[in-house]
């Protein structure tokens, strides 16, 4: 048997099975391998699939459950339906007003109440028409008081704080590792319950929790002291610590922290020049044994007569394990290569007008330079060097309160005072195909020409030139407050106005959630 005749030899049944493994640039190169090859990529759907799934940022699901031409058309059906904003279905609403803390994270809605006589977190999976997912609501109970919580659906996982109230001591903490299925300690972690001791003992604390894969990261961070802000890393299922960062003054932290691969990012103001305030991201290897300062991207900094009364870092926390995609009977899903971060800068000017500026960043670009920097013994890298051509700046007043805007390479923004809806999309290969193909669509603008940004970020225009394209939509909804993102669907914060009793004539907003 000769060599050239060795693959072509095998059952094309068990040909398919092996390209059905491979992503869509090793396909594209399997066509270059000889003629056959070609012809039998070309004569199936594999090739069609894959690069279908690479344009709208998505990664294929199970074969087992549908074939490949049962996964291209819901692909297809998927795509058409968020590229035309059409709902799917009515509303599924619910009441947020006596609601302690919520979550939405990897298309699971978290809502946790409290009081003396019941305590429990009430849970909701979004539906799904075009990739076969269930609506399924459920609850489980909780025999302690949550401080705040976060959750990892395709792990099972449900992370949940608690703070130790000791007289005369500073604050400590539980961090409990549970079953997001039972509430019941997890399975797979060795201790199901972690102390942290603080040096701090203010009452008030504010939380940052970040799940990714078998490492989580909390951040603690007392409201009236941020000197003793501390930034800690476990691996969950093992229970070992893997780094505590501590946070100093001279870092005047004004971000949320998030631990993204093998890295931890954090968005930051310091070091006050003459004329300006540096403005960065600064990232940490979490298995560097040296706690270090961390490789910093310096940002578009405003000048010091701006009041900066807020600069963060928004991210998704999406379901991170890769298996997750095929054992859940998915067709397809979210691609994990690339994730869209964003930084709010929150101004005031000299006039005390509101300057509110939005800069998007791939996930992708910070781990390149950083590891580039890292292998280079670099300690920074200035904005001009990598800033410029990956990212884009934009005006835009994203919500400060309902967070989960952001999902993939896509975020959302609801355009106060009007009825309509904005959806952000960086899918780098996506807008290549539309470009090339000449298939813009309706509603849509394409991001093809540089942003400048005058007079805002110090004496020098800031250029920044990402491609992208935003659809505007019309809300379906009346009073809308906000609007988050899921993989599946929008979900519309609605507020509603009543009047107190008594004769004090307060009145309150009662939100409700609307997933569409």
């Amino acid at each position: 048997m000769s060599k050239s005749c060795r693959w072509i030899c095998l059952p094309t049944e068990l040909i398919y099975l092996i390209l059905e493994e491979l992503d869509f640039h090793s396909l594209l190169r399997c066509t270059e391998v000889c003629r056959g090859m070609n012809s039998l990529l070309k004569d199936s759907l594999l090739l069609e699939l894959a690069a279908k799934l690479a344009a709208a940022g998505m990664t294929d699901g199970s074969s087992a459950t549908y074939t490949t031409a049962v996964r291209l058309d819901m692909l297809k059906a998927h795509q058409d339906a968020w590229s035309h904003l059409r709902w799917s279905q009515e509303p599924l609403s619910y009441s947020v007003s006596s609601v302690r803390l919520w979550e939405l994270i990897g298309g699971v809605l978290g809502l946790y109440s409290y009081s003396p006589e019941d305590t429990y977190l009430k849970l909701v999976r979004f539906p799904s028409i075009h990739r076969g997912i269930a609506h399924r609501e459920w609850q489980i109970p909780l025999d302690f008081k949550v401080g705040d919580f976060s959750m990892d659906p395709s792990a099972d996982l449900l992370v949940a704080v608690t703070r130790v109230d000791l007289l005369n001591r500073a604050t400590s903490f539980t961090v409990h590792f549970l079953s997001l299925e039972t509430g019941r300690p997890h399975p797979k972690a060795r201790q199901p319950e972690i102390r942290v001791d603080t040096k701090s003992m203010g009452d008030a604390w504010s939380y940052d929790i970040r799940i990714l894969d078998d490492h989580m990261a909390i951040m603690f961070s007392p409201e009236f002291d941020s000197d003793d802000t501390e930034l800690t890393i476990w691996n969950w299922e093992t229970g070992t610590m893997v780094k505590v960062k501590p946070f100093s003054d001279d870092l005047k932290s004004k971000a949320d922290e998030g631990s993204v691969f093998h890295s931890t990012f954090r968005s930051c103001v310091s070091n006050e020049s003459e004329d300006t305030v540096l403005a960065e991201i600064v990232l940490i290897d979490i298995h560097d044994e040296e706690v270090g300062d961390g490789y910093s991207l310096h940002l578009p900094s405003p000048p010091l007569e701006f009041d900066i009364y807020a600069l963060d870092i928004v991210s998704e926390s999406p379901p991170t394990s890769r298996d997750w995609h095929s054992e859940s009977n998915v067709p397809f899903a979210t691609s994990l290569d690339d994730r869209l971060i964003v930084i709010n800068y929150r101004l005031l000017n000299q006039q005390d007008e509101d300057v509110n500026y939005a800069l998007f960043v791939p996930l992708s670009v910070l781990i390149y330079h950083f590891r580039h920097g890292r292998s280079k013994e670099e300690d920074f890298l200035q904005w001009n060097q990598w800033g410029p051509q990956n990212t884009r700046l934009l005006p835009i007043n994203f919500s400060d309160v309902w967070v989960c805007y952001v999902h993939g390479m896509m975020a959302s923004v609801y355009d106060a005072g009007t009825e309509t809806f904005r959806l952000f999309d960086f899918t780098k290969l996506g807008v290549r195909y539309d470009l090339e193909k000449g298939e813009r669509r309706p509603e849509t603008v394409y991001l093809t020409e540089g942003t400048v940004v005058e007079k805002v970020f110090g004496k020098e225009p800031v250029c920044s030139s990402m491609p992208g394209r935003i659809r505007t939509g019309k809300i379906p909804l009346k009073s809308v407050e906000a609007v988050m993102l899921v993989e599946d669907a929008l979900v519309f914060v609605t507020r509603h106005w009543f009047m107190g009793l008594r004769s004090l004539r307060l009145e309150a907003r009662i939100f409700k959630l609307h997933c569409i």
